[in-house]
């Protein structure tokens, strides 16, 4: 005969449950701050190409939704977005900065 033992499940307690939502919290925040840095990066690099006209002479896009679409993979949305701010950035120079920094 077969004896099947179980071990009683317990309930977490709260200090482990605010200890764990301590440590997720923090994992997201890092996470969050390394992905606005990247999205800064980007945005510097796409208004620069803008200004320079490199998308154009070098890339051969004359849209950057386009160019950013067919060489580097971002989202049609992500795209649209970051072209449209690299266009306006030329007319409102503080947003821009203040997106990139």
């Amino acid at each position: 005969m077969s004896h099947c033992t179980t071990t009683p499940v317990t309930a977490p307690v709260a200090s482990d449950r605010r200890s764990q939502a301590q440590a997720i919290r923090s994992t997201l925040d890092h996470a969050a701050e390394a992905i606005n840095s990247h999205h800064a990066q980007v945005l510097a690099a796409v208004i620069e190409m803008k200004t320079s006209g490199l998308h154009r002479s070098e890339f051969g896009f004359s849209a950057l939704r386009d160019l950013l679409l067919s060489q580097f993979d971002f989202t049609f949305n992500t795209a649209g977005s970051i072209a449209a701010i690299a266009r306006l950035a030329g007319k409102f120079r503080l947003l821009a900065e203040a997106a990139t920094t």
